[in-house]
């Protein structure tokens, strides 16, 4: 995002109070903050999406996305909470899920146990079939 576009941590979307970065996007078009609910403390995860640097094929994917994430629910697949825009951005405000990335994980531990892999394979499996089972799935 570019310097004048930032957003700023001492900011809020909704009643969530933004805190530290927990990521980018690959094609710097989404950051993803920390939000904190300002009554209930809760954490989440808020993705924000400029929408200025998102060809309008490209928007029309994400508002399909966020669609698809407001009508499913399954313990493996990351939750979507809220929706919040406004003419720059598109606010996500999703679950937090505290253990990181899946792909960080795995290069930091090295080598799985047959046990561990069993038990991420059951979760992953888990969620594909229940996406599929809802006539959900994503090309790549």
């Amino acid at each position: 995002m570019s310097r004048r576009s930032q957003v700023r941590e001492d900011q809020f979307v909704g009643p969530y109070r933004l805190e530290k970065t927990l990521g980018k996007g690959q094609t710097g078009t989404s950051l993803v903050k920390m939000g904190v609910h300002c009554i209930s403390g809760r954490k989440v995860a808020v993705k924000i999406v400029n929408r200025e640097k998102l060809s309008e094929n490209v928007l029309q994917k994400v508002e399909r996305e966020i669609a698809i994430m407001k009508l499913i629910e399954h313990p493996n697949v990351l939750g979507l909470y809220d929706v919040y825009e406004n003419r720059r951005y598109l606010f996500l405000i999703l679950e937090h899920v505290s253990g990181g990335e899946l792909f960080d994980y795995l290069v930091k531990k090295g080598r799985l146990s047959t046990k561990e892999a069993r038990r991420f394979f059951k979760q992953i499996i888990s969620a594909i079939d229940f996406c599929h089972s809802h006539c959900i799935w994503q090309v790549l």
